[in-house]
């Protein structure tokens, strides 16, 4: 006879019960002086942190799926299907796009933020090359807020009734953010009929929300923390009375917003902003007249583009690690991780580099920069739709094998980085007001 298997043994046994005032001696005995107080920050909103939080501080956070959903939108989290992995495409050109969409898809990506403005959709045609061979009733597809993006959620519409996608099938969201779009780009802060139109066209599909609450320009921008936090309500504020105004209800409003945040290196304010965010979001829609279980907010997550650093990019994987662990245990029910070399370059992937298979040749509009000689002149030879075959750049500096690599469309005198024995590819602008999504690439070191 086997006997009895014992129970868990609790991780307390054996040590005696420390109180808050047993741990703060201790504490204080390894500061040299210094008292515990002394451990304490104060954020850029001049809210202090104190250096350990207990059971007694603070107020209830209630309970997860329950209003002011605190603790998460939903009771059970991301147990059932987990977090939506949504992969940015950034290629310029349908084709390049569309092969970035397929193999991120097979890769393991559940759903595709696309950037109309950086792949260069220009029509419906467009818009159908870079979905090719995407399954619409499986896959989830979300528009980046941009200047065209009214035209582009239009057709983006026309493309699911075309390919005979049933209506409680097609998910997405369709980027709708005037006034975030006026905020990065200029232009006068107005919320277009044609944005509101699109939205009552899309209130019939439950899987679609129309329009963005998008609070990363102002992230961007420097805004701290509660600066962001109300530069969304307000903005989500303003949308509600539009939508209201509009002839569309309160819950169907709310219904049709999602909300994207930041996600930083800062893995603890980065929980605490979407918990926050939340709590205000919930409250906001309690004060419209909503019921209190339709104040969950759907939040995105995109990881900032603030904490990327141009020299030594690899650290970025770290941080942008961080952000999206945080992003996802704060409650973000999609996730969207820039590419680490986007503050340097393309999102495209490294060129190989010699001794593995040859590069191939530089497509229309890039620039392909080779190792030179310390003392020479740094010579770009550009593609086809380059004013001039060969531009002068310069000296190099540095030992040999190294060089200075461009930045976007040009190179910029003294601005060393790189050291890969072939360089990086820039990609053309091909329009001036580039996308904030965009970069260039960098070789391997």
């Amino acid at each position: 006879m086997n006997p009895a298997r014992p129970g868990p043994t609790p991780l307390v046994d054996g040590f005696e019960p420390a109180s808050r005032a047993d741990w703060t001696a201790l504490a204080e005995a390894g500061l040299r002086g210094r008292t515990v107080d002394d451990l304490a920050m104060v954020t850029a909103d001049g809210i202090r942190i104190a250096p350990v939080y207990g059971p007694e501080d603070g107020q209830p956070a209630g309970l997860p799926g329950a209003a002011p959903f605190t603790r998460g939108a939903t009771s059970t989290g991301a147990t059932p299907d987990g977090w939506d992995v949504r992969a940015l495409v950034v290629d310029e050109g349908p084709e390049d796009a569309n092969r970035t969409v397929l193999d991120e898809l097979e890769r393991g990506s559940t759903s595709v933020l696309l950037d109309p403005q950086a792949i260069g959709i220009a029509g419906p045609a467009d818009l159908a090359a870079v979905l090719n061979g995407v399954y619409l009733d499986m896959t989830t597809v979300a528009l980046a807020p941009g200047p065209a993006t009214n035209e582009v959620a239009g057709w983006l519409l026309d493309l699911w009734e075309a390919s005979g996608v049933a209506e409680a099938e097609r998910r997405g969201h369709l980027g709708l953010d005037p006034l975030g779009v006026a905020a990065r780009y200029g232009g006068p802060p107005t919320i277009d009929a044609a944005a509101l139109d699109l939205v009552a066209r899309a209130r019939s599909l439950p899987g679609v929300r129309a329009m963005e609450v998008d609070a990363t320009p102002y992230a961007d921008a420097g805004t701290s923390d509660v600066g962001q936090l109300a530069s969304a309500l307000s903005t989500g504020v303003a949308y509600l009375r539009a939508l209201v105004d509009h002839g569309i209800g309160v819950s169907d409003a709310l219904a049709t917003l999602s909300v994207t945040l930041p996600a930083d290196a800062d893995q603890f304010l980065t929980v605490a902003r979407f918990r926050a965010f939340r709590r205000v979001w919930a409250r906001m829609a309690e004060a419209c007249g909503a019921d209190p279980a339709e104040g969950a907010a759907y939040q995105h997550a995109l990881t900032s583009a603030a904490m990327l650093s141009r020299r030594d990019p690899w650290v970025n994987m770290l941080r942008s690690t961080v952000a999206a662990f945080a992003a996802g245990i704060g409650g973000a029910r999609s996730v969207t991780v820039r590419p680490f070399r986007q503050c340097v370059g393309a999102a495209g992937r490294v060129r190989p580099t010699h001794g593995s298979k040859p590069a191939a040749p530089a497509p229309r509009g890039e620039q392909t920069f080779r190792r030179h000689r310390p003392g020479r002149r740094l010579v770009v030879r550009g593609g086809p739709d380059q004013p001039a075959s060969r531009r002068d750049l310069g000296t190099v500096s540095g030992p040999r094998g190294r060089g200075r690599y461009g930045h976007r469309a040009g190179l910029r005198p003294g601005d060393r980085r790189g050291g890969g024995r072939l360089g990086p590819t820039v990609r053309t602008p091909s329009d001036p007001g580039r996308s904030p999504y965009r970069g260039v690439r960098v070789p391997r070191p």
